[in-house]
Formats: C-alpha cells, sequence, structure tokens
C-alpha cells in the first residue's frame, strides 16, 4: 500500500485498516512520520484517560492518651471526634479512676462514710442510667438517619460525662474543705454548671460527627425529650 496521510490522519490509518496493514505497522509508521503518541491515539479514536490521584479514605486513630484527649477535647471538640475513633474502654477506664479516687477520699480523707455510700449508689445509677439513656437515643438516632454504633454512642456520653462528673466531684470536695459562706458556695457553682452545658456541648459533637448528622440535628434529637419532660413537669404541677 502506498502511505498517503495527505487526506487526514483518521482517514489514513481507517484505509490502512481496511487494507489489512495491523495498527502496530501504522503506529511505527506515523510515528516516523513525525505523529505524538498522543495524536496517533486520537487517529485511532482513543481518549486520553485523565489518572486521578488515588486518594485514600481516612482511617481515624485509636483514642491512646485519655490526658490529651480530653485536652484536646477542651480545644476543639468536634475535631477530636473527627480525629479520633471513640474508644469505650477508656472512656469506661478513666469513669471507673475517678469514681475509685472520688470514694478513697471521702471515705479516708473527707472521713464520710454515709457520703461515700451515696457516692457509691451514685456512681452505680450514673453507669446504668448512661447505658440506658445512650441505648436510647441510639435507637433514636439511627431512626433519623444515624449511621454510628450503639458502642460509640455509649462512648461519645461517657466521654462527655466524665468531664462533668469530675469538676462536680471538685467542687463539693473544694466546698467542703473552705466551708465557705453559702451566698459564695452558690456563686461559685456556676463553674460546674458552665461545665456540665460545655459537656452537653460536646456531646453534640460527639453524636453529630460519629453518626453523620449536623449538630442541629443532634442538637434538637438530644433537647426534644428534655423539652417534653419539662413540658410535662409544668403540666403537672399546674393541675396539682
Amino acid at each position: 500500500m502506498k502511505y498517503n496521510i495527505m487526506g487526514g490522519l483518521k482517514e489514513y490509518i481507517q484505509e490502512g485498516l481496511r487494507n489489512g496493514i495491523s495498527k502496530n505497522e501504522l503506529r511505527e509508521v506515523l510515528k516516523n512520520r513525525g505523529y505524538s503518541s498522543r495524536e496517533i491515539d486520537e487517529g485511532f479514536g482513543i481518549k486520553e484517560v485523565k489518572r486521578v490521584p488515588s486518594v485514600k479514605p481516612s482511617v481515624k486513630k485509636e483514642s491512646g492518651d485519655a490526658l490529651a484527649i480530653y485536652k484536646e477535647m477542651i480545644l476543639n471538640p468536634k475535631g477530636v471526634f473527627e480525629k479520633y475513633k471513640p474508644a469505650l474502654g477508656m472512656a469506661m477506664g478513666v469513669f471507673a479512676i475517678i469514681s475509685v479516687i472520688a470514694l478513697v477520699v471521702s471515705l479516708f480523707v473527707l472521713k464520710e462514710e454515709l457520703i461515700s455510700l451515696i457516692l457509691g449508689i451514685y456512681i452505680i445509677i450514673s453507669l446504668v442510667g448512661l447505658g440506658s439513656l445512650s441505648g436510647i437515643y441510639y435507637l433514636i438516632i439511627k431512626y433519623n438517619g444515624g449511621n454510628g454504633t450503639a458502642k460509640e454512642t455509649l462512648a461519645v456520653w461517657m466521654y462527655s460525662y466524665n468531664l462533668t462528673f469530675v469538676i462536680f466531684l471538685l467542687y463539693y470536695v473544694i466546698i467542703d474543705f473552705i466551708r465557705i459562706d453559702y451566698a459564695i458556695e452558690y456563686l461559685l457553682f456556676i463553674i460546674p454548671f458552665g461545665v456540665a452545658l460545655f459537656s452537653f456541648y460536646i456531646l453534640i459533637c460527639g453524636l453529630s460527627v460519629v453518626h453523620g448528622v449536623s449538630k442541629g440535628k443532634a442538637f434538637g434529637i438530644l433537647a426534644t425529650p428534655i423539652m417534653l419532660v419539662w413540658v410535662l413537669i409544668i403540666i403537672l404541677g399546674s393541675i396539682f
């Protein structure tokens, strides 16, 4: 066959293929005529495939150092849950350490056996209550499109509760030691109350990240039952 590329590259290739010339032979001829690989591919009808750099899925680290986690949580609550996978074991461990220290202080430092007994009962009730609440809210969030697990939900609740728990314990220990005036005592209560509100915000951030919902939706799911309880209390109070 006489090679003639004057009529156009695609037409030349089609003519060559019809005359029994292989693709490799045609490529070799075209390269010798000065055509680039890209031009030859276009002549054969091969579109250039753009390589998209592969993006590795982000894998959350396991929460390790409890103190570092809580320090970072105070500065950036949502960022912690985006960076670390909630670890129920660590959260339960922190709760156990706080509980043991509180019982030892009340029994051997404050020497208040009654307070120690009440505190022990409170710790048990807290565990049962947290487990029940997290289970209920887990079902509610799942119904509203959440995609987290029950274990992660409980871990987030424990993360949030531990912060409030330790601040309230410190508050009552300090108050018991100092024996300050009731007016100042109530004024200082602003500190643990503020921490409790911040813990609630941590809970919202954690549930939002773990379940893949907005913070507004997480807040609505958490606040709605609480508001309903308050409304019920007001109604019952007005009746009785």
